[in-house]
């Protein structure tokens, strides 16, 4: 079987699409979105209702929860994070099933046990995890892999007894702005494989400056080094 494993798109559908586009050359079976759908960008409800198409088991992330009502946002902060836009435009019975996502999950697949989670093992929602905080105190005997999103940073650290991987960002990447990300499992190979995509991103630009999207999120997708 293989897994295409993927995080934080943060209403950037046309990131998104390229992103499937990209997973179809891999004959994915099944798909699992670590959380935030919502939040910098204005195209929440066609990147939930794409989720829906290829039957994605959703977490919750933190800017999910905030348009849920879960956590608390600050107006001065929502002109960048749009989060109040997002819960206006929503569709009820869209709002109605992200209340009910938890941010992790825990499953037994194919002889391997997988800790799914947006943020980190220990704060699923709002903990972040970087390469050089992911060192073998995450061992752990009972867990053959741990998939996190959140940081928008990609990597695979591999441990004694676990693989922590984070799966980077398919909307907003924080290191190279242009190059999304996700990734691939084989549940056979037990081997992951960071995809990334580097895609010319000028229209995509005009027609978020015409959307109003913050001047900070552009230059983050903009942003061409490490």
């Amino acid at each position: 079987m293989k897994l295409a494993i993927f995080s934080d798109i943060h209403g950037n559908i046309s990131f998104f699409r390229s992103c499937l586009t990209k997973m179809a050359e891999y004959q994915i079976d099944k798909y699992f979105f670590l959380g935030d759908a919502v939040g910098y960008m204005p195209y929440a409800t066609e990147v939930l209702e794409l989720l829906d198409s290829i039957n994605a088991d959703c977490l919750m992330g933190n800017h999910d929860a905030r348009i849920c009502g879960f956590l608390e946002y600050s107006i001065e902060s929502d002109d960048l994070f749009q989060n109040k836009r997002a819960a206006l435009s929503l569709p009820e019975h869209l709002k109605t099933r992200m209340k009910s996502l938890l941010p992790y999950k825990f499953l037994s697949l194919d002889g391997m046990n997988i800790l799914f989670a947006h943020g980190s093992p220990w704060n699923p929602l709002m903990g972040y995890v970087y390469p050089d905080s992911a060192e073998s105190f995450y061992d752990n005997l009972e867990l053959d892999f741990i998939f996190l999103g959140h940081s928008h940073h990609p990597f695979i650290q591999k441990n004694a007894h676990t693989t922590v991987v984070n799966v980077g960002s398919a909307g907003l990447p924080r290191d190279i702005g242009n190059m999304p990300s996700f990734i691939v499992l084989d549940t056979l190979t037990k081997e992951p494989k960071i995809v990334r995509l580097e895609l010319e991103i000028q229209e995509i630009l005009e027609d978020l400056k015409i959307k109003n999207v913050h001047e900070d999120v552009l230059s983050c997708l903009n942003r061409r080094s490490q």
